[in-house]
């Protein structure tokens, strides 16, 4: 895996991990501002490697992130560690607004709402 930008998503209890990349193999990969509640016992971001950059990631795993997660209200509850943990990184990959449109702040939340806005509608695969 070589050149990968992985920014800006929230993801809850993902049995099989939060953000992972493999052990080996990789180069220039970036993964930044993502609000992670592991699930099942894995890890919520990859560990420290030569060839991965890592910033503004918050586990919520163990803290409470988000407004109501158990009914996919996945934005930032209110006192949420969230708040100002995040960290620019400037490039045109950079995502500029949020899952609903909402333009970031600078340096935006982790995760992918900027303000709280209610439950996401989920798209079956």
């Amino acid at each position: 895996m070589r050149g990968v930008f992985v920014a800006n998503n929230t993801v809850y209890k993902n049995r099989a991990g939060g953000i992972t990349a493999p052990e080996t193999g990789i180069s220039g990969v970036t993964i930044v501002n993502h609000a992670v509640h592991a699930g099942g016992g894995t890890r919520a971001f990859p560990a420290p490697q030569t060839g991965v950059r890592l910033g503004g990631n918050v586990d919520c795993t163990t803290i409470p992130c988000f407004a109501n997660p158990e009914q996919r209200n996945l934005p930032p509850r209110a006192g949420s560690l969230l708040k100002g943990a995040g960290v620019y990184w400037g490039g045109a990959w950079v995502p500029r607004e949020d899952v609903f449109g909402v333009r970031w702040s600078v340096p935006p939340l982790p995760g992918a709402f900027e303000r709280p806005s209610g439950p996401v509608s989920l798209i079956p695969l």
